[in-house]
C-alpha cells in the first residue's frame, strides 16, 4: 500500500488525472469483470495482458479505452464512488 501511495505522489497532476479518467468499478465479481474484458478485447481484435510494460500513444489508448467501456457498460457501475488520490 505504501509503494502505491508513494508511485501516486510522484506522478504528475496530468498522470493522476489520465488515472482517474481511465478507472471504473463493476457491478460484478472480479473474474466475471475480467472475463468480460477478455472478451471485449478480443471482439475488437485487441491483444490482453494482465500488466503493461511499455508506453504508447495516448490519444489510441483514451479511444480504445472509451470504446471498451461503452461495450462494458452492462457491468459498469454507475454509483459514485470516491477513492483517495
Amino acid at each position: 500500500m505504501m509503494m502505491a501511495a508513494a508511485a501516486v505522489l510522484l506522478c504528475s497532476p496530468w498522470q493522476r488525472l489520465v488515472r482517474r479518467m481511465t478507472r471504473f468499478f463493476t457491478t460484478v465479481s472480479a473474474d466475471d469483470s475480467l472475463t468480460a474484458l477478455k472478451d471485449i478485447c478480443e471482439g475488437l481484435a485487441l491483444g490482453f495482458k494482465l500488466t503493461s510494460t511499455k508506453q504508447g500513444d495516448g490519444l489510441e489508448f483514451k479511444r480504445l479505452f472509451v470504446k471498451i467501456k461503452h461495450k462494458l457498460g452492462d457491468i459498469i457501475s454507475t454509483q459514485k464512488i470516491l477513492v483517495p488520490i
